[in-house]
């Protein structure tokens, strides 16, 4: 297990499974955090273009309290690369 903290959210990391939390140390990062995930999940949901550089969503709870997605690898700078647009 491998936690990571952001500016507006907390990725818990299991396994498999990537968990999002929004963080909990002040209300605007705590909204930030939830508006994050609820984002996420609807830019997956909704596949565009946008939704290619996004890991995919398995589920996201329905005030966006947690976020959970399929855990990969961290891109190398050359995959990165062949995503630029």
């Amino acid at each position: 297990m491998r936690l990571h903290r952001g500016c507006t959210r907390v990725v818990v990391l299991v396994g498999p499974v990537a968990l999002k939390f929004p963080r909990w140390y002040g209300k605007t990062a705590c909204l930030l955090g939830v508006l994050d995930n609820l984002r996420e999940s609807a830019i997956w949901n909704n596949y565009d273009e946008a939704s290619r550089w996004l890991c995919p969503v398995w589920w996201c709870a329905p005030l966006g309290f947690v976020l959970v997605m399929k855990r990969l690898n961290q891109a190398t700078p050359s995959q990165v690369d062949t995503f630029k647009m």
